[in-house]
């Protein structure tokens, strides 16, 4: 029943409920800081700089896509309520789980979706302007099972697609029931 809204320019993620039955989330009540990522607006030390899209997966976990814009890193966050309080900004509650390899340069990588696929393995949508790593779409899978994924041995692109005569910029991608991605 809640709505999760990521902010990339607060850095935060609102948790919304219409708590007073009015039809809107409005009212003081009805909308929460869930996860704060700007520096030190959470215990557990992760800095989430320009959210972009999220991803509430089964497990009551929600994934963040994080872009770097000219401070932080790119970066794919994992957040979960761990203590039943109302949000993911306690020690242990939000943790990094991928950061793309890159040189350092703003816009090398742009985490803008991430995707959990029926094959249980994240996808994520790669939108680097400067060409050190290719725009498309990525398959990370966690083949120590450690929760983490390293960018060295847990990602391959997926599908880059064709150059084309303009830089194109993709927002979001899903998968259909039957398996194809759009």
């Amino acid at each position: 029943g809640a709505v999760y809204v990521s902010d990339s320019s607060s850095d935060l993620v609102l948790r919304l409920v219409d708590t007073d039955g009015d039809g809107d989330c409005n009212a003081p009540t009805d909308h929460v800081v869930w996860f704060d990522g700007g520096i030190g607006g959470n215990l557990s030390g992760v800095e989430m700089i320009s959210a972009q899209n999220v991803l509430w997966t089964p497990g009551d976990v929600l994934l963040v896509a994080s872009a770097n814009t000219s401070a932080g890193v790119d970066q794919i966050i994992r957040l979960e309520d761990l203590n039943g309080d109302g949000d993911a900004n306690d020690a242990g509650e939000a943790v990094s789980i991928f950061e793309p390899l890159v040189g350092g340069a703003v816009g090398d990588s742009i985490v803008q979706d991430v995707r959990l696929g029926l094959d249980g393995a994240l996808y994520y949508l790669e939108n680097g302007s400067t060409g050190a790593i290719a725009k498309g779409v990525y398959r990370l899978v966690d083949g120590d099972g450690d929760g983490l994924y390293d960018p060295a041995t847990e990602v391959a692109p997926f599908f880059i697609p064709p150059a084309l005569a303009t830089t194109p910029f993709h927002w979001q991608f899903h998968q259909g029931p039957d398996g194809t991605f759009y």
